[in-house]
């Protein structure tokens, strides 16, 4: 065991660096270390290194070769690969030559004092006394690397180190792995019993058919500490195979969870008096128990009094435990049993003492549960901070309001809110639980009430969500919400909305008795600039209405979602000057009107519209011929444009005001034509998206560049700040005009829903060839093309390529790629050709990244979906955060064992944390995508400067997959 000796040392000098912390928790050690002798020592052959200092201090006359030819043997393991790999993959953070270096100094020391037969020189009895007391921290760090050399052998694998040239894949798998691998090593080592130094057991495994798999195993481990779980215990049949487990003799145990198979089954009581744990115990689990009793030493004659933990799940117990007399209790948790009927301040033995340190309670599948009762001691709950009530279906009295309270308190008693320090409310699934106005006091921050599978009620930090919830709300404590979603809410008014202070954007769906109702004339929302109405009947006066209750929105949302019997054409006025973004989506009796200025001209602050699926929304102007009048339908201060799905938009001569668009985008507007189009509004645009999906529909794309292949002289600074370009004609693109015309700043080109084009002529792909800034190129959904152009080779800026629902592309080109290319997503491609991409992925250098599967495209896209999932989450479970991050950290520390980096952008931390191998990357998913350069993304570098986030263009590409 040299390696192991070495390991142990060198863990010692880590672990007396004030700056270094393990990066996880370790396995104990075995008594390897403790078996150490030697010829010319008068050391006890069974001394252990964390001995050494002690002997040689109490006698002087000792002989210092032991510890001076131990010391040699270190330094001359650390040369050991293995060593020095293991030490560099946990980044424990000093490299190994300053290690050695500091070690023989020492072993100069002993060799010095070992000569002279004395030990005057000052300094050794310190660095003796460093390494007896750092010794046993070391222990950890051996039995790690020990039980991964295990494990090893038993699964073939190579767990204990990263392979050292493996690449960032390698390191990738080290690092899912290493984790779970820790947890589950001893369960696969039978006679663990042998190893009586052990400090650490994440779990073990009773098996009844497997000699040395014992719960008599655990009998001889006394130095057990931390958490340890015991599963499969249907597997002990009597109290005194239980008593060999020795739970009470282990003093440094902290968190002790006992747990049955699911299926229950009728399990003697006995059994588990057999398990009672030392009473030391911190934190208790039991779960699974079929016995009709509950233990002794929990129930009856409690033993475990510092408990602050418990967890009781699947039981059955005719007598639950007094809880009122485990006066440290912080935490407890209720699950699958249904013998509560009622729980409360007057539930088992409590004194003035009881519950006083209660924070958290989680009722969960209690059938029978019918009331938190009250009484004398109801105020002992001042302290609780969370309560999480999960399928409880009977219950229907939770939180008390004073005036409920029981007849027999004193008044003081009565006047006093229950849980005044409630911070975090969970209710789920409550067909009979009465509320008081939520929140009910001030410090309540975090709500979230769901019936049916869907949420009704969600308050978190500065969020407030209500969606047909018949509960009451306190207003006046939700003086700090400054988003809010509201839907079918009848009882709420705008008076209501009033009492909260900080409200910044409100979005509202089938509350139109809230907006129509009578008001007081004060009632003005001064600070909300953000409004969403959703299936929102819009009259003539409705909006004119609405804006003298919202004065100040630069930011207004109309969408209809649902399908209304034919109503009356109405004009569309907006009357907010100030707005600086509209959308408006599925209203198809409103249109915008040419008189009295036109449009929406009135808006001369407005930056961003998006107009969809209304239908009408143009068809005055399309009566009327190009060139007709000199006002246009919008204001001339436009920087983007989205019109989609709307027949009524007839002419680009509408558009000939905007001269300031940096991006445009046109989508199925079917009866477009390129009459009135004008180069000048080309001059800013950065994107331009021009498509119809439909075969039977002209393209306007088409036509557009045509008419600018055509033109003689192209006016100065046309397209000249292009920068991303997705189209339906490939043809109308690749000409030599266009392209040398986009040359310069085009980094992105997609072609989406060409149903025409088949393959490239000569002609095309010399025209693809001018594009020498291009990095992003698609193809989407052109069901008749053969072929991807033989010349992708030469685009020397090539970084992404997609293929999405091509089928007829049945090989790759010739040539291959550009060395350039990074990233290549295919999906619903031929099989020949997922054949071809198998082989290339199996023999492409780790540059070139193949994303053949369409989850993981979903992954790229799942912004908003991420991030509403996350914040739902976080509102549910009371507190942010996750493993993402952590092991996002973990990957950059191990990747340095091959000299590689990663980059990354910050990671937003979700509660899954999943990582999916992709090659030479990790994609860590929900993944959300946030602002330029924030994307979640790891990826190889080549310096410590370098940077390896997904670029703004890259993401948006991304993004606009369809």
């Amino acid at each position: 065991m040299e390696c192991s000796l070495a390991a142990a040392l060198t863990a010692a000098y880590i672990h007396s660096q004030p700056l270094i912390s393990k990066p996880w928790p370790f396995l104990p050690c075995t008594s390897d270390i403790r078996n150490l002798s030697h010829s010319k020592t008068h050391i006890a052959p069974a001394s252990s290194l964390h001995h050494l200092g002690r002997p040689v201090l109490r006698k002087l006359t000792i002989d210092r070769g032991s510890p001076n030819w131990l010391l040699g043997k270190v330094v001359r393991q650390l040369s050991d690969g293995l060593v020095t790999a293991y030490v560099d993959s946990a980044e424990l953070g000093l490299n190994m030559e300053q290690i050695k270096s500091d070690l023989m100094f020492t072993q100069g020391l002993l060799h010095e004092a070992h000569l002279r037969r004395d030990v005057s020189n000052p300094g050794l009895p310190g660095l003796l006394e460093i390494l007896s007391k750092k010794a046993d921290e070391a222990e950890d760090t051996l039995d790690e690397l020990h039980y991964f050399i295990i494990q090893d052998q038993i699964d073939g694998t190579h767990e204990a180190t990263p392979v050292v040239g493996s690449g960032i894949r390698g390191q990738a798998l080290h690092g899912r792995h290493v984790l779970h691998r820790t947890i589950e090593l001893c369960s696969n080592i039978p006679g663990i019993g042998k190893m009586k130094y052990l400090q650490r057991l994440k779990e073990y495994h009773v098996k009844k058919e497997d000699i040395g798999f014992e719960l008599s195993e655990l009998g001889n481990l006394t130095e057990l500490g931390g958490k340890l779980k015991i599963f499969n215990l249907e597997n002990v049949a009597t109290r005194e195979e239980a008593n060999q487990a020795k739970l009470w003799l282990k003093r440094n145990l902290r968190t002790l969870k006992l747990i049955w198979g699911a299926v229950q089954q009728t399990t003697g009581s006995d059994v588990l008096d057999g398990l009672q744990p030392h009473s030391n115990l911190r934190a208790l689990s039991i779960i699974n128990h079929g016995g009709p009793t509950g233990p002794g030493w929990l129930c009856t004659d409690i033993r475990i009094n510092g408990l602050k933990c418990l967890h009781l799940e699947g039981i059955s117990w005719g007598t639950l435990p007094p809880f009122g007399q485990l006066m440290h209790l912080e935490e407890l948790t209720l699950i699958n049993i249904a013998v509560i009927r009622q729980f409360g301040p007057d539930f088992g033995g409590v004194t003035k003492n009881s519950f006083l340190h209660l924070k958290k309670i989680e009722f969960v599948r209690l059938p029978e549960l019918v009331e938190w009762v009250g009484g004398d001691h109801c105020h002992l709950f001042s302290k609780l901070s969370s309560i999480r009530c999960e399928d409880c279906p009977n219950l229907s009295m939770l939180l008390l309001p004073s005036s409920v309270c029981s007849m027999s308190c004193t008044q003081d008693i009565k006047n006093t809110t229950w849980f005044p320090n409630l911070c975090y409310l969970i209710i789920w699934k409550r067909p009979r639980l009465s509320l008081p106005p939520l929140p009910h006091t001030s410090m309540l921050t975090c709500v979230t009430v769901r019936e049916d599978d869907t949420d009704v009620l969600g308050f978190g930090k500065n969020e407030l969500m209500v969606n047909s919830y018949r509960g009451a709300l306190a207003f006046h404590n939700l003086n700090k919400v400054e988003d809010m979603t509201i839907v079918d809410m009848p009882l709420v008014s705008l008076t209501d909305l009033q009492k909260l202070n900080s409200l910044r954007s409100l979005d509202v769906k089938q509350c139109e008795s809230m907006l129509f109702s009578e008001v007081d004339e004060g009632v003005i929302f001064h600070s909300v600039h953000k409004l969403n109405l959703r299936d929102f009947h819009v009259t003539g006066k409705s909006l004119t209405n609405l804006s003298n209750y919202f004065p100040a929105l630069t930011e207004f949302r109309l969408n209809m979602s649902i399908e209304v019997e034919e109503e009356e054409e109405t004009v569309l006025r907006v009357p907010w000057s100030s707005l600086s973004y509209f959308q408006i989506s599925g209203y198809v009796n409103l249109f915008l009107p040419v008189e009295d200025g036109g449009g929406l001209q009135d808006l001369s602050s407005l930056q961003k519209l998006e107009i969809k699926s209304c239908g009408k929304m143009f068809a005055r102007w399309s009566a009327l011929e190009a060139g007709a009048l000199s006002s246009k339908p919008f204001p001339a201060s436009l920087r983007e444009l989205e019109i989609s799905k709307e027949p009524s938009m007839q002419s680009m001569d509408l558009l000939s005001n905007l001269t300031s668009l940096t991006r445009l985008e046109l989508i199925e507007c079917v009866n477009l034509t390129v009459d009135g189009f004008d180069p000048i509004i080309t001059h800013n645009l950065k994107e331009l998206e021009v498509y119809n999906s439909n075969n039977h529909h002209p393209s306007i794309a088409a036509d557009l560049f045509s008419e600018v292949a055509r033109m003689e002289v192209i006016p100065a600074g046309s397209f000249q700040q292009l920068e991303e370009l997705s189209v339906d004609s490939i043809s109308a693109v690749l000409v030599a005009p266009i392209c040398n015309l986009l040359a310069c700043t085009l980094r992105q080109l997609g072609f989406s829903y060409d149903l025409r084009m088949e393959s490239f002529t000569e002609t095309q792909q010399e025209a693809l060839q001018l594009l020498t800034s291009l990095q992003c190129l698609g193809f989407s959904r052109c069901p008749r093309l053969q072929s991807l152009p033989e010349g992708l080779h030469r685009l020397s800026s090539l970084h992404m390529l997609q293929i999405n629902k091509c089928p007829e592309i049945r090989a790759l080109p010739k040539e291959g790629f550009p060395a350039s290319l990074i990233h290549l997503f295919t999906t619903g491609t031929c099989v020949d050709l997922k054949d071809q991409l198998k082989k290339l992925e199996a023999s492409t250098p780790d540059d070139l990244l193949i994303h053949a599967r369409r989850k993981t495209l979903q992954h790229w896209k799942g912004e908003q979906a991420s991030k509403r999932w996350q914040q739902r989450h976080q509102r549910q479970q009371g507190f942010a955060g996750g493993s993402a991050e952590s092991d996002m950290h973990s990957l950059a520390r191990e990747s340095r064992t091959t000299g590689e980096g990663l980059a990354f952008g910050p990671a937003m931390a979700t509660p899954v944390g999943v990582t999916f191998l992709l090659g030479r990357c990790c994609v860590f998913y929900p993944l959300p995508m946030g602002s330029p350069g924030e994307n979640h993304f790891l990826s190889k570098t080549s310096g410590c400067g370098a940077t390896g986030v997904v670029s703004s263009l890259e993401a948006s590409f991304i993004r606009s997959i369809p």
